[in-house]
């Protein structure tokens, strides 16, 4: 069996599981488990981890998430999974790969492969998971999905194959949007661009999504995984609520240049 250690425990997150938990339980927020699916941010916690919080706080248990984020560094496939029969180790627990919905993916959809190089020196998908054993403990499975091809058309084959996964599965699955909103602009510009952004996620307008993410010039660094949600969303009737939008400003206090972070809840 492969074992995923952690790669920014440290860095973008405490090492140490009591602080984990300590951050965790600083968040006000109850546990209302009305949502299925989420988009959270990625970044270090202490700029958006409250966000991601808020948003998993009220996403309900599932027997296995889909957890998709980019891939910032462009090691391995463009569309990839982790192996089959591996685990990923955090400070505060471990999570089994869902082994068979993994195969089930790999058989049906050539263009997603089975790459660890992909996941091994990413931090997207590890910065949500000690926050969702926090919250769901370490009884659940996950489908970690790492992409740096965002091309229209390989977007909706992943959308299909993982709608296909869903609609046969008798698990319950949920699904995560790993992604960061605007980079190092003006706060106010933004909030200009990326509401227009959000406009097009409310809708559940995957295409517009990702047509005003490029005529913008938008730097949503997951925009990927965002639009594969937003077909989900749009096949399984999700109904999308903001839960927060904010950015490193409220953190540093400077906001010419932020990196802005958004949660938004998706429930059936």
């Amino acid at each position: 069996m492969v074992i995923r250690q952690p790669i920014v425990a440290g860095a973008f997150y405490p090492f140490n599981k009591r602080e984990i938990s300590k951050f965790y339980n600083s968040v006000e927020g109850q546990k209302l488990n009305n949502g299925i699916g989420c988009i959270i941010p990625h970044a270090g916690w202490i700029y958006s981890g409250k966000t991601a919080v808020k948003a998993l706080k009220r996403t309900e248990k599932a027997d296995t998430f889909i957890i998709i984020g980019p891939n910032h560094n462009g090691f391995g496939k463009p569309i990839s999974l982790y192996e089959p029969d591996s685990k990923w180790l955090l400070p505060n627990g471990e999570i089994d790969i869902d082994s068979e919905l993994t195969q089930g993916i790999l058989k049906n959809c050539n263009i997603i492969r089975s790459d660890n190089a992909a996941h091994n020196r990413e931090h997207s998908i590890e910065v949500e998971l000690p926050l969702m054993i926090e919250n769901y403990g370490s009884d659940f499975k996950i489908v970690p999905l790492s992409m740096w091809d965002y091309k229209r058309e390989n977007l909706l084959k992943v959308g299909k194959i993982l709608l296909e996964v869903i609609m046969k599965s008798s698990k319950k699955i949920g699904i995560i949007a790993s992604s960061d909103f605007s980079h190092y602009v003006p706060y106010e510009y933004a909030k200009k661009v990326d509401f227009k952004a959000i406009d097009n996620i409310m809708a559940l307008d995957y295409d517009g999504f990702l047509t005003t993410v490029k005529e913008n010039n938008i730097s949503i660094c997951g925009s990927g995984p965002i639009y594969v949600l937003l077909y989900l969303a749009k096949e399984l009737k999700w109904v999308p609520e903001l839960v927060e939008y904010t950015s490193s400003g409220e953190v540093t206090g400077d906001n010419s240049e932020v990196v802005a972070y958004c949660s938004i809840l998706f429930k059936k």
